[in-house]
């Protein structure tokens, strides 16, 4: 995986959702060791990326960014599905377009700027 794709996707997320409100934070760095195993017991494996809150109304978001086309590993997909059946929501994004519509669909509160119901209303872009 090339870090840097991924790692600008998140930078992306981070930036759009914060200059929407959302207070975001990173879960869990790189588990490769000399990297980032100093923070392998922070996380249980297939922790998302990001957890994202908004206050107006209160939800909360985890998302998982991937490079684009990436899809997620085995254990990703348990936490995904396991989360997902407890009613926890959880976005696999690649992009700032796929965020956008993935957060659309799953707040169903349209655009948190200009209440437009989907992205393809949104005036905001």
């Amino acid at each position: 995986m090339r870090a840097s794709e991924k790692s600008g996707v998140q930078l992306l997320v981070r930036q759009y959702l914060q200059l929407r409100g959302w207070r975001v934070h990173r879960l869990q760095s790189d588990l490769r060791p000399g990297i980032g195993a100093h923070n392998a017991d922070r996380e249980e494996p297939g922790t998302p990326d990001l957890l994202a809150w908004h206050p107006d109304p209160l939800r909360f978001v985890y998302i998982e960014c991937k490079r684009r086309g990436s899809k997620p590993s085995p254990v990703q997909d348990l936490w995904i599905w396991d989360a997902r059946k407890r009613g926890i929501t959880v976005l696999v994004v690649d992009s700032l377009e796929s965020l956008v519509d993935q957060l659309h669909e799953a707040t169903r509160q349209g655009c948190a700027e200009c209440g437009a119901p989907s992205p393809t209303s949104c005036a905001c872009g």
